[in-house]
């Protein structure tokens, strides 16, 4: 008896070929419109917390991104 495997297609990437996690992008565009958490404070927060230096202007990139 021979068995498949069969799975599902992945969904498409918000940021396509990107190395961010569509969960990062999530949590960046809702910390900015939901919880107003500017970009540059959401940068400072994400240094602090996991040692990554991500300009605000990559940030402002994923933002538009998730439109």
């Amino acid at each position: 008896m021979e068995s498949t495997v069969i799975a599902a297609p992945l969904a498409d990437a918000i940021i396509p070929k990107s190395l961010v996690s569509d969960r990062v992008v999530i949590d960046t565009v809702l910390n900015k419109h939901v919880a107003h958490l500017p970009l540059y404070r959401q940068s400072v927060l994400l240094e602090r917390d996991t040692g990554l230096e991500i300009s605000r202007d990559t940030m402002d990139g994923w933002v538009d991104a998730g439109r």
